[in-house]
Protein backbone atom coordinates (compact mmCIF):
# COMPACT_ATOMS: atom_id res chain seq x y z
CA UNK A 1 0.00 0.00 0.00
CA UNK A 2 1.49 3.50 -0.86
CA UNK A 3 2.39 5.70 1.74
CA UNK A 4 0.81 8.45 3.02
CA UNK A 5 2.71 10.46 1.07
CA UNK A 6 3.22 8.91 -2.00
CA UNK A 7 1.48 11.52 -3.74
CA UNK A 8 3.66 13.99 -2.60
CA UNK A 9 6.40 12.39 -3.85
CA UNK A 10 5.30 12.18 -7.28
CA UNK A 11 4.43 15.94 -7.64
CA UNK A 12 8.10 16.63 -6.12
CA UNK A 13 9.43 14.58 -8.79
CA UNK A 14 7.79 16.87 -11.60
CA UNK A 15 8.84 19.50 -10.38
CA UNK A 16 12.90 18.33 -10.51
CA UNK A 17 12.08 17.36 -13.64
CA UNK A 18 10.56 20.56 -15.02
CA UNK A 19 13.07 22.18 -12.95
CA UNK A 20 15.73 20.76 -14.48
CA UNK A 21 14.45 20.95 -18.00
CA UNK A 22 13.91 25.00 -17.49
CA UNK A 23 17.55 25.18 -16.42
CA UNK A 24 19.10 23.28 -20.11
CA UNK A 25 16.45 25.18 -21.81
CA UNK A 26 18.07 28.05 -20.21
CA UNK A 27 21.90 27.27 -21.19
CA UNK A 28 20.42 26.85 -24.50
CA UNK A 29 19.31 30.22 -24.91
CA UNK A 30 22.48 31.57 -22.81
CA UNK A 31 24.93 29.86 -25.81
CA UNK A 32 22.07 30.56 -28.85
CA UNK A 33 25.13 32.87 -30.36
CA UNK A 34 28.24 30.46 -29.07
CA UNK A 35 30.06 29.18 -31.90
CA UNK A 36 30.61 25.24 -31.84
CA UNK A 37 27.56 24.74 -28.95
CA UNK A 38 25.55 22.24 -29.80
CA UNK A 39 21.74 22.37 -28.16
CA UNK A 40 21.39 20.00 -25.45
CA UNK A 41 18.11 18.82 -24.16
CA UNK A 42 17.08 16.87 -20.48
CA UNK A 43 16.21 12.75 -21.38
CA UNK A 44 13.49 11.81 -19.02
CA UNK A 45 11.93 8.24 -18.09
CA UNK A 46 9.01 7.43 -15.67
CA UNK A 47 10.11 5.76 -12.34
CA UNK A 48 9.91 2.02 -11.39
CA UNK A 49 6.19 1.59 -10.76
CA UNK A 50 5.03 -0.27 -7.31
CA UNK A 51 2.40 -3.40 -7.74
CA UNK A 52 -0.96 -3.03 -6.40
CA UNK A 53 -1.58 -5.64 -3.67
CA UNK A 54 -4.80 -7.66 -4.33
CA UNK A 55 -5.01 -6.04 -7.61
CA UNK A 56 -3.66 -6.30 -11.29
CA UNK A 57 -1.58 -3.61 -12.66
CA UNK A 58 0.82 -1.34 -11.42
CA UNK A 59 1.11 2.01 -9.74
CA UNK A 60 3.61 4.99 -11.68
CA UNK A 61 5.91 6.61 -9.02
CA UNK A 62 6.45 9.64 -10.84
CA UNK A 63 9.48 10.67 -13.17
CA UNK A 64 13.86 10.99 -13.26
CA UNK A 65 15.83 12.58 -15.05
CA UNK A 66 17.81 10.01 -16.98
CA UNK A 67 20.91 12.60 -18.59
CA UNK A 68 21.53 15.93 -20.47
CA UNK A 69 22.05 14.48 -24.05
CA UNK A 70 23.65 16.83 -26.98
CA UNK A 71 21.60 16.75 -30.68
CA UNK A 72 24.32 16.60 -33.02
CA UNK A 73 24.85 14.64 -36.00
CA UNK A 74 28.10 13.07 -36.43
CA UNK A 75 28.16 11.92 -39.77
CA UNK A 76 27.63 15.64 -41.05
CA UNK A 77 30.06 16.87 -39.21
CA UNK A 78 32.37 14.33 -40.81
CA UNK A 79 30.95 15.82 -44.05
CA UNK A 80 31.39 19.50 -43.20
CA UNK A 81 35.16 18.99 -42.37
CA UNK A 82 35.80 17.22 -45.18
CA UNK A 83 34.57 20.33 -47.05
CA UNK A 84 36.33 22.57 -45.45
CA UNK A 85 39.37 20.84 -46.04
CA UNK A 86 38.79 21.22 -49.93
CA UNK A 87 37.63 24.74 -49.48
CA UNK A 88 40.48 25.57 -47.67
CA UNK A 89 43.26 24.68 -50.11
CA UNK A 90 41.11 25.81 -52.95
CA UNK A 91 40.96 29.25 -51.13
CA UNK A 92 44.53 29.80 -50.49
CA UNK A 93 44.82 28.64 -54.24
CA UNK A 94 42.75 31.31 -55.44
CA UNK A 95 44.69 34.19 -52.89
CA UNK A 96 47.75 33.05 -54.80
CA UNK A 97 46.70 33.15 -58.45
CA UNK A 98 45.21 36.15 -57.79
CA UNK A 99 48.73 38.05 -56.86
CA UNK A 100 50.33 36.29 -59.71
CA UNK A 101 47.74 37.62 -61.96
CA UNK A 102 48.89 41.27 -60.60
CA UNK A 103 52.46 40.69 -61.08
CA UNK A 104 52.01 39.38 -64.83
CA UNK A 105 49.19 42.79 -64.60
CA UNK A 106 47.61 41.58 -68.10
CA UNK A 107 45.97 42.70 -70.26
CA UNK A 108 46.83 46.59 -69.23
CA UNK A 109 48.74 49.20 -70.90
CA UNK A 110 51.35 48.32 -68.27
CA UNK A 111 52.37 44.79 -69.03
CA UNK A 112 54.84 42.25 -70.08
CA UNK A 113 52.68 42.05 -73.54
CA UNK A 114 52.26 45.63 -74.03
CA UNK A 115 56.24 46.34 -72.94
CA UNK A 116 57.30 43.92 -75.32
CA UNK A 117 54.91 45.56 -78.34
CA UNK A 118 56.95 48.82 -77.56
CA UNK A 119 59.71 47.39 -77.96
CA UNK A 120 59.31 45.96 -81.47
CA UNK A 121 57.89 49.32 -82.40
CA UNK A 122 61.14 50.82 -81.98
CA UNK A 123 62.86 48.27 -83.40
CA UNK A 124 60.65 48.81 -86.37
CA UNK A 125 61.33 52.63 -86.54
CA UNK A 126 65.22 52.19 -86.08
CA UNK A 127 64.46 49.71 -89.37
CA UNK A 128 63.25 53.01 -91.11
CA UNK A 129 65.60 55.49 -89.68
CA UNK A 130 68.73 53.82 -88.74
CA UNK A 131 71.06 57.31 -88.18
CA UNK A 132 68.03 58.71 -85.89
CA UNK A 133 69.69 59.08 -82.51
CA UNK A 134 66.41 59.75 -81.10
CA UNK A 135 65.30 56.17 -82.54
CA UNK A 136 68.40 54.45 -81.16
CA UNK A 137 67.67 56.40 -77.57
CA UNK A 138 64.21 54.87 -77.78
CA UNK A 139 65.68 51.93 -78.80
CA UNK A 140 67.58 51.83 -75.78
CA UNK A 141 64.35 52.83 -73.47
CA UNK A 142 62.34 50.37 -74.61
CA UNK A 143 65.10 47.86 -73.59
CA UNK A 144 65.96 48.56 -70.81
CA UNK A 145 61.50 48.82 -70.23
CA UNK A 146 61.43 45.48 -71.13
CA UNK A 147 64.04 43.98 -69.15
CA UNK A 148 62.87 45.52 -66.14
CA UNK A 149 59.33 44.74 -66.38
CA UNK A 150 60.39 40.83 -66.64
CA UNK A 151 62.79 41.75 -63.73
CA UNK A 152 60.05 42.95 -61.80
CA UNK A 153 57.91 39.94 -62.46
CA UNK A 154 60.51 37.44 -61.30
CA UNK A 155 61.36 39.59 -58.48
CA UNK A 156 57.58 39.61 -57.13
CA UNK A 157 56.66 36.25 -57.27
CA UNK A 158 60.12 34.99 -55.35
CA UNK A 159 59.24 37.64 -52.74
CA UNK A 160 55.40 36.36 -52.64
CA UNK A 161 57.10 32.78 -52.39
CA UNK A 162 58.61 33.78 -49.26
CA UNK A 163 55.68 35.21 -47.62
CA UNK A 164 54.11 31.49 -48.27
CA UNK A 165 56.56 30.39 -47.00
CA UNK A 166 56.19 32.53 -43.97
CA UNK A 167 52.22 31.70 -43.94
CA UNK A 168 53.93 28.03 -43.70
CA UNK A 169 55.14 29.23 -40.21
CA UNK A 170 52.00 30.37 -38.96
CA UNK A 171 49.53 27.85 -40.10
CA UNK A 172 52.01 25.10 -38.67
CA UNK A 173 52.03 26.86 -35.45
CA UNK A 174 48.65 27.09 -35.52
CA UNK A 175 47.89 23.50 -36.24
CA UNK A 176 50.54 22.31 -33.71
CA UNK A 177 48.23 25.06 -31.01
CA UNK A 178 44.79 23.18 -31.87
CA UNK A 179 46.47 19.66 -31.49
CA UNK A 180 47.70 20.74 -27.74
CA UNK A 181 44.15 22.17 -27.02
CA UNK A 182 42.17 18.81 -28.03
CA UNK A 183 45.13 17.12 -25.88
CA UNK A 184 43.92 19.08 -22.63
CA UNK A 185 40.39 18.52 -23.55
CA UNK A 186 41.23 14.84 -23.76
CA UNK A 187 42.20 14.85 -20.16
CA UNK A 188 39.00 16.98 -19.12
CA UNK A 189 36.67 14.66 -21.05
CA UNK A 190 37.89 11.62 -20.05
CA UNK A 191 38.19 12.26 -16.34
CA UNK A 192 34.58 13.85 -16.48
CA UNK A 193 33.24 10.69 -17.86
CA UNK A 194 34.69 8.48 -15.65
CA UNK A 195 31.32 8.02 -13.83
CA UNK A 196 29.26 7.42 -17.37
CA UNK A 197 28.32 11.25 -17.24
CA UNK A 198 29.07 13.41 -20.61
CA UNK A 199 30.73 15.83 -20.71
CA UNK A 200 28.74 18.32 -23.61
CA UNK A 201 29.82 21.69 -23.53
CA UNK A 202 33.83 20.02 -23.27
CA UNK A 203 33.14 17.76 -26.15
CA UNK A 204 31.61 21.14 -28.24
CA UNK A 205 35.05 22.99 -27.67
CA UNK A 206 36.96 20.01 -28.93
CA UNK A 207 34.07 19.67 -32.21
CA UNK A 208 34.80 23.73 -32.65
CA UNK A 209 38.75 22.80 -32.74
CA UNK A 210 38.17 19.79 -35.34
CA UNK A 211 36.22 22.59 -37.35
CA UNK A 212 39.13 24.39 -37.14
CA UNK A 213 41.48 22.14 -37.95
CA UNK A 214 39.67 20.76 -40.83
CA UNK A 215 40.14 24.12 -42.34
CA UNK A 216 43.59 23.71 -42.42
CA UNK A 217 44.74 20.32 -42.88
CA UNK A 218 42.96 16.70 -43.68
CA UNK A 219 42.24 14.85 -40.40
CA UNK A 220 40.84 11.97 -39.51
CA UNK A 221 39.67 11.26 -36.20
CA UNK A 222 37.91 8.65 -33.92
CA UNK A 223 36.83 7.90 -30.04
CA UNK A 224 37.83 3.92 -29.47
CA UNK A 225 35.78 1.93 -27.28
CA UNK A 226 37.83 3.11 -24.00
CA UNK A 227 36.83 6.82 -24.98
CA UNK A 228 40.42 7.61 -26.09
CA UNK A 229 40.41 10.33 -28.58
CA UNK A 230 42.57 10.28 -31.62
CA UNK A 231 43.43 12.92 -34.16
CA UNK A 232 45.45 11.90 -37.45
CA UNK A 233 46.90 14.04 -40.61
CA UNK A 234 47.51 11.55 -43.56
CA UNK A 235 47.34 8.59 -41.50
CA UNK A 236 49.85 9.95 -38.87
CA UNK A 237 48.54 10.44 -35.49
CA UNK A 238 49.27 14.05 -34.26
CA UNK A 239 47.02 13.71 -30.93
CA UNK A 240 46.66 10.40 -29.42
CA UNK A 241 44.54 10.63 -26.52
CA UNK A 242 46.41 12.72 -24.02
CA UNK A 243 49.87 12.71 -26.13
CA UNK A 244 50.50 14.87 -29.11
CA UNK A 245 53.57 14.55 -31.55
CA UNK A 246 54.07 18.02 -33.31
CA UNK A 247 54.81 19.38 -36.94
CA UNK A 248 58.29 20.46 -36.94
CA UNK A 249 59.73 23.18 -39.89
CA UNK A 250 63.97 22.85 -41.02
CA UNK A 251 65.42 25.09 -43.16
CA UNK A 252 66.60 23.94 -46.71
CA UNK A 253 69.92 24.58 -46.96
CA UNK A 254 70.00 23.18 -50.41
CA UNK A 255 67.17 24.74 -52.99
CA UNK A 256 64.96 22.54 -54.49
CA UNK A 257 64.87 25.14 -57.62
CA UNK A 258 67.32 27.37 -58.85
CA UNK A 259 65.12 30.23 -58.48
CA UNK A 260 63.69 29.73 -54.94
CA UNK A 261 64.02 32.50 -52.22
CA UNK A 262 66.83 31.45 -49.27
CA UNK A 263 66.16 29.42 -46.83
CA UNK A 264 62.64 27.70 -47.11
CA UNK A 265 61.27 25.15 -44.70
CA UNK A 266 60.75 21.49 -44.59
CA UNK A 267 57.94 20.16 -43.42
CA UNK A 268 58.17 16.98 -41.01
CA UNK A 269 56.93 15.24 -37.66
CA UNK A 270 59.15 16.01 -34.44
CA UNK A 271 58.97 12.09 -34.12
CA UNK A 272 61.26 11.97 -37.30
CA UNK A 273 58.45 10.95 -39.26
CA UNK A 274 57.82 12.03 -42.93
CA UNK A 275 55.44 14.36 -43.30
CA UNK A 276 52.55 14.12 -46.04
CA UNK A 277 49.08 16.48 -46.55
CA UNK A 278 46.13 15.69 -48.74
CA UNK A 279 44.28 18.91 -48.15
CA UNK A 280 43.46 21.92 -46.60
CA UNK A 281 45.00 25.15 -46.67
CA UNK A 282 48.43 23.76 -45.50
CA UNK A 283 48.96 21.63 -49.01
CA UNK A 284 47.34 24.98 -51.23
CA UNK A 285 50.49 26.61 -49.21
CA UNK A 286 52.87 23.92 -50.28
CA UNK A 287 51.79 23.18 -53.78
CA UNK A 288 52.00 26.41 -54.45
CA UNK A 289 55.37 27.45 -52.88
CA UNK A 290 57.04 24.37 -54.40
CA UNK A 291 54.35 23.34 -57.53
CA UNK A 292 56.43 23.36 -60.73
CA UNK A 293 54.87 20.94 -62.80
CA UNK A 294 52.05 21.07 -64.91
CA UNK A 295 49.48 19.36 -63.00
CA UNK A 296 50.83 21.50 -60.04
CA UNK A 297 51.26 24.79 -60.93
CA UNK A 298 52.90 27.02 -57.96
CA UNK A 299 54.90 29.87 -58.31
CA UNK A 300 58.55 28.07 -58.80
CA UNK A 301 56.06 27.26 -62.00
CA UNK A 302 55.57 30.63 -63.30
CA UNK A 303 59.06 31.80 -62.15
CA UNK A 304 60.51 28.72 -64.61
CA UNK A 305 58.21 29.46 -67.40
CA UNK A 306 58.98 33.47 -67.11
CA UNK A 307 62.53 32.27 -66.63
CA UNK A 308 62.37 30.43 -70.79
CA UNK A 309 60.83 33.09 -71.66
CA UNK A 310 63.47 35.92 -70.99
CA UNK A 311 66.42 33.26 -71.95
CA UNK A 312 65.39 32.92 -75.39
CA UNK A 313 64.11 35.97 -76.00
CA UNK A 314 67.36 37.91 -75.08
CA UNK A 315 69.37 35.26 -76.63
CA UNK A 316 67.86 35.38 -79.68
CA UNK A 317 68.06 39.44 -79.62
CA UNK A 318 71.82 39.07 -78.60
CA UNK A 319 72.47 36.66 -81.06
CA UNK A 320 70.63 38.46 -84.34
CA UNK A 321 72.19 41.79 -82.82
CA UNK A 322 75.72 40.56 -82.76
CA UNK A 323 75.77 39.26 -86.28
CA UNK A 324 75.30 43.34 -87.77
CA UNK A 325 76.96 46.48 -87.63
CA UNK A 326 77.30 49.47 -85.83
CA UNK A 327 77.50 53.39 -86.65
CA UNK A 328 81.66 52.94 -85.99
CA UNK A 329 81.28 49.77 -88.45
CA UNK A 330 82.08 47.04 -85.57
CA UNK A 331 80.32 44.04 -85.18
CA UNK A 332 77.51 44.47 -82.66
CA UNK A 333 77.69 43.83 -79.46
CA UNK A 334 75.39 41.73 -76.94
CA UNK A 335 71.95 44.00 -76.44
CA UNK A 336 71.42 42.50 -72.93
CA UNK A 337 73.88 41.06 -70.61
CA UNK A 338 73.67 40.51 -66.78
CA UNK A 339 73.54 42.78 -63.96
CA UNK A 340 74.29 45.54 -66.46
CA UNK A 341 77.50 44.04 -67.86
CA UNK A 342 79.76 45.64 -70.82
CA UNK A 343 79.54 42.57 -73.44
CA UNK A 344 83.38 41.45 -73.33
CA UNK A 345 82.71 41.05 -68.89
CA UNK A 346 79.74 38.90 -69.46
CA UNK A 347 81.64 36.70 -72.38
CA UNK A 348 84.69 36.54 -70.32
CA UNK A 349 82.14 35.49 -67.38
CA UNK A 350 80.80 32.83 -69.06
CA UNK A 351 83.53 31.70 -70.68
CA UNK A 352 85.23 30.80 -67.68
CA UNK A 353 82.83 30.02 -65.14
CA UNK A 354 79.39 30.02 -67.28
CA UNK A 355 78.65 26.09 -66.65
CA UNK A 356 78.49 25.04 -62.76
CA UNK A 357 81.70 27.09 -62.22
CA UNK A 358 83.26 25.96 -65.26
CA UNK A 359 84.41 27.06 -68.99
CA UNK A 360 81.03 26.00 -71.21
CA UNK A 361 80.08 23.06 -73.27
CA UNK A 362 80.42 23.88 -77.49
CA UNK A 363 77.41 22.91 -78.77
CA UNK A 364 77.92 24.74 -82.65
CA UNK A 365 77.73 21.58 -85.13
CA UNK A 366 74.81 20.86 -83.40
CA UNK A 367 73.27 24.39 -83.11
CA UNK A 368 74.01 25.02 -86.90
CA UNK A 369 73.21 22.01 -88.24
CA UNK A 370 70.64 22.15 -91.53
CA UNK A 371 71.68 25.89 -91.98
CA UNK A 372 73.04 27.04 -95.23
CA UNK A 373 74.23 30.03 -96.85
CA UNK A 374 71.61 29.42 -99.98
CA UNK A 375 68.72 30.43 -96.81
CA UNK A 376 67.58 33.50 -96.31
CA UNK A 377 68.21 34.92 -92.86
CA UNK A 378 64.75 34.26 -91.82
CA UNK A 379 65.06 30.52 -92.80
CA UNK A 380 68.40 30.06 -90.85
CA UNK A 381 66.98 31.75 -87.81
CA UNK A 382 64.22 29.38 -87.58
CA UNK A 383 66.29 26.53 -88.16
CA UNK A 384 68.98 27.65 -85.36
CA UNK A 385 65.75 28.16 -83.00
CA UNK A 386 64.43 24.48 -83.82
CA UNK A 387 67.91 23.11 -83.07
CA UNK A 388 68.33 24.74 -79.83
CA UNK A 389 64.55 23.64 -78.90
CA UNK A 390 65.32 20.16 -79.82
CA UNK A 391 68.36 20.20 -77.67
CA UNK A 392 66.30 21.51 -74.55
CA UNK A 393 63.59 19.35 -75.06
CA UNK A 394 65.84 15.87 -75.61
CA UNK A 395 68.33 16.34 -73.08
CA UNK A 396 66.81 16.38 -69.82
CA UNK A 397 70.35 17.78 -68.14
CA UNK A 398 69.97 20.86 -69.99
CA UNK A 399 67.01 22.05 -67.53
CA UNK A 400 67.88 25.05 -66.05
CA UNK A 401 71.32 25.59 -68.84
CA UNK A 402 71.17 27.98 -71.70
CA UNK A 403 72.71 27.79 -75.38
CA UNK A 404 74.05 31.24 -75.71
CA UNK A 405 75.72 32.49 -78.90
CA UNK A 406 79.46 34.89 -78.47
CA UNK A 407 81.66 36.74 -80.40
CA UNK A 408 83.53 34.22 -81.84
CA UNK A 409 80.48 32.95 -83.61
CA UNK A 410 80.17 29.57 -81.91
CA UNK A 411 77.41 28.41 -79.57
CA UNK A 412 77.73 27.63 -76.06
CA UNK A 413 75.94 25.27 -73.51
CA UNK A 414 76.12 27.79 -70.11
CA UNK A 415 74.03 27.90 -66.68
CA UNK A 416 70.75 29.67 -67.27
CA UNK A 417 70.82 33.13 -65.85
CA UNK A 418 67.25 34.48 -63.68
CA UNK A 419 64.86 36.57 -65.47
CA UNK A 420 65.58 39.62 -62.68
CA UNK A 421 69.15 39.93 -63.62
CA UNK A 422 68.75 40.92 -67.55
CA UNK A 423 69.89 44.24 -68.11
CA UNK A 424 71.10 46.40 -71.23
CA UNK A 425 74.40 46.18 -71.66
CA UNK A 426 76.87 48.91 -70.39
CA UNK A 427 77.96 49.41 -74.02
CA UNK A 428 74.60 50.12 -75.01
CA UNK A 429 73.46 52.02 -72.44
CA UNK A 430 76.37 54.43 -72.67
CA UNK A 431 76.87 54.90 -76.23
CA UNK A 432 73.73 54.78 -78.39
CA UNK A 433 76.08 54.34 -81.88
CA UNK A 434 76.65 50.61 -80.50
CA UNK A 435 73.15 49.56 -81.48
CA UNK A 436 73.81 47.45 -84.64
CA UNK A 437 70.83 48.14 -86.80
CA UNK A 438 72.65 47.37 -90.48
CA UNK A 439 73.61 43.68 -91.46
CA UNK A 440 76.48 44.31 -93.75
CA UNK A 441 79.24 46.79 -93.03
CA UNK A 442 78.92 48.34 -97.10
CA UNK A 443 75.18 49.36 -95.42
CA UNK A 444 76.51 51.70 -92.19
CA UNK A 445 75.08 54.08 -91.23
CA UNK A 446 71.75 53.71 -93.36
CA UNK A 447 70.99 49.89 -93.73
CA UNK A 448 68.59 49.73 -91.12
CA UNK A 449 67.98 45.45 -92.57
CA UNK A 450 69.50 43.84 -89.49
CA UNK A 451 67.01 45.77 -86.96
CA UNK A 452 64.25 44.44 -88.62
CA UNK A 453 65.73 40.96 -88.03
CA UNK A 454 65.45 41.56 -85.13
CA UNK A 455 61.48 42.80 -85.04
CA UNK A 456 61.22 39.38 -87.55
CA UNK A 457 62.25 37.02 -84.49
CA UNK A 458 58.85 37.80 -82.55
CA UNK A 459 57.30 35.32 -85.21
CA UNK A 460 59.73 32.87 -85.04
CA UNK A 461 57.46 29.54 -84.32
CA UNK A 462 60.20 27.75 -83.61
CA UNK A 463 62.00 29.30 -80.28
CA UNK A 464 59.36 28.07 -77.99
CA UNK A 465 57.49 24.42 -77.28
CA UNK A 466 54.48 27.01 -77.02
CA UNK A 467 55.86 29.19 -80.48
CA UNK A 468 56.70 32.20 -81.20
CA UNK A 469 57.47 34.78 -78.29
CA UNK A 470 54.02 36.28 -78.80
CA UNK A 471 52.42 32.53 -78.63
CA UNK A 472 54.55 31.95 -75.83
CA UNK A 473 53.08 35.21 -73.76
CA UNK A 474 49.47 34.16 -74.66
CA UNK A 475 49.77 30.84 -73.82
CA UNK A 476 51.30 31.71 -70.52
CA UNK A 477 48.96 34.37 -69.40
CA UNK A 478 45.99 32.16 -70.85
CA UNK A 479 47.13 28.96 -68.52
CA UNK A 480 47.26 31.35 -65.93
CA UNK A 481 43.80 32.79 -66.73
CA UNK A 482 42.57 29.10 -66.70
CA UNK A 483 44.44 28.19 -63.27
CA UNK A 484 42.82 31.04 -61.86
CA UNK A 485 39.20 30.57 -63.17
CA UNK A 486 39.15 27.07 -61.99
CA UNK A 487 40.55 27.80 -58.12
CA UNK A 488 37.41 30.65 -58.33
CA UNK A 489 35.31 27.85 -59.44
CA UNK A 490 36.35 25.36 -57.37
CA UNK A 491 35.95 27.72 -53.71
CA UNK A 492 32.54 28.91 -55.12
CA UNK A 493 31.36 25.22 -55.24
CA UNK A 494 32.81 24.40 -52.00
CA UNK A 495 31.22 27.55 -50.54
CA UNK A 496 27.98 26.77 -51.82
CA UNK A 497 28.47 22.89 -50.91
CA UNK A 498 29.72 23.88 -47.65
CA UNK A 499 26.76 26.64 -46.35
CA UNK A 500 24.44 24.12 -47.84
CA UNK A 501 25.74 21.53 -44.82
CA UNK A 502 26.38 23.86 -42.51
CA UNK A 503 22.25 24.73 -42.47
CA UNK A 504 21.59 20.91 -42.52
CA UNK A 505 24.00 21.18 -39.55
CA UNK A 506 22.55 23.87 -37.53
CA UNK A 507 18.90 22.50 -37.94
CA UNK A 508 19.89 19.34 -36.01
CA UNK A 509 22.61 21.44 -33.59
CA UNK A 510 21.55 25.01 -33.82
CA UNK A 511 19.40 26.70 -30.69
CA UNK A 512 16.39 27.71 -32.28
CA UNK A 513 15.04 30.50 -30.00
CA UNK A 514 11.20 29.72 -31.15
CA UNK A 515 11.64 26.20 -30.14
CA UNK A 516 13.46 27.16 -26.67
CA UNK A 517 10.85 29.35 -26.36
CA UNK A 518 8.20 26.84 -26.40
CA UNK A 519 9.81 24.24 -24.58
CA UNK A 520 10.04 26.81 -21.66
CA UNK A 521 6.13 27.46 -21.85
CA UNK A 522 5.64 23.56 -21.76
CA UNK A 523 7.75 22.66 -18.91
CA UNK A 524 6.78 26.05 -17.14
CA UNK A 525 3.00 24.90 -17.30
CA UNK A 526 4.51 21.43 -16.10
CA UNK A 527 6.15 22.76 -13.56
CA UNK A 528 2.94 24.90 -12.36
CA UNK A 529 0.83 21.84 -12.59
CA UNK A 530 2.78 19.33 -10.09
CA UNK A 531 2.87 22.45 -7.86
CA UNK A 532 -0.93 23.14 -8.19
CA UNK A 533 -0.77 18.64 -7.60
CA UNK A 534 1.28 19.68 -4.43
CA UNK A 535 -1.21 22.62 -2.85
CA UNK A 536 -4.05 19.58 -3.37
CA UNK A 537 -2.62 17.10 -2.06
CA UNK A 538 -1.57 19.20 1.15
CA UNK A 539 -4.69 20.20 1.18
CA UNK A 540 -6.19 16.83 1.30
CA UNK A 541 -3.84 15.91 4.45
CA UNK A 542 -4.92 18.96 5.89
CA UNK A 543 -8.39 17.81 5.92
CA UNK A 544 -7.08 14.45 7.15
CA UNK A 545 -5.04 15.76 9.67
CA UNK A 546 -6.69 18.37 11.38
CA UNK A 547 -10.85 17.80 10.65
CA UNK A 548 -11.56 14.33 10.09
CA UNK A 549 -13.42 12.65 13.03
CA UNK A 550 -13.93 16.68 14.55
CA UNK A 551 -17.95 16.14 14.16
CA UNK A 552 -19.48 15.38 17.62
CA UNK A 553 -17.17 17.05 19.87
Amino acid sequence: MASTFFGLNIAKSGLFVSQRALSVISHNVANANTPGFSRQRLDVKQQSPDFLAGADGTLGTGVDSESVIQIRNEFTDLKVRDELTTQGEWKFRREMYSIIESAFNEPSESGIRKVIDSFYQAIHELNKNPENLTTRALVRQRAIAVSENIGVIHTQLVRTQENVDFQLRAVVSQINDYASQISDLNKVIYQSEIDGSTANDIRDQRNLLLDKMAKLTNIDYYEDANNRFYVLISGKPIVSHYNTDKIVLTPRDVLKNPDDAYRLNDVGWQSGAMFRVNGGQLKGILDMRDGQTSANKGFPYYVERLNTFADRLFNEINRIHMNGFDMQGNKGAMMFTMNNMKSSEFEEYLMTQGLDGHAPIDLTDEVLAGTSPDNTVTENNEKIAQNMRNLYENNTHYKGKSIKYLSDGRYYLVDRISASKFTLSEDIDLDLNKIAASDTLEGVPGNGQNALNIANMRHNSYMYAWGSPDDYVKSLISNLGVDSAEAIRMEKNQTTVLNELENRRQSVMGVSLDEEMSEMIKFQHTYSANARMMTTLDELLDLVVNRLGMVGR
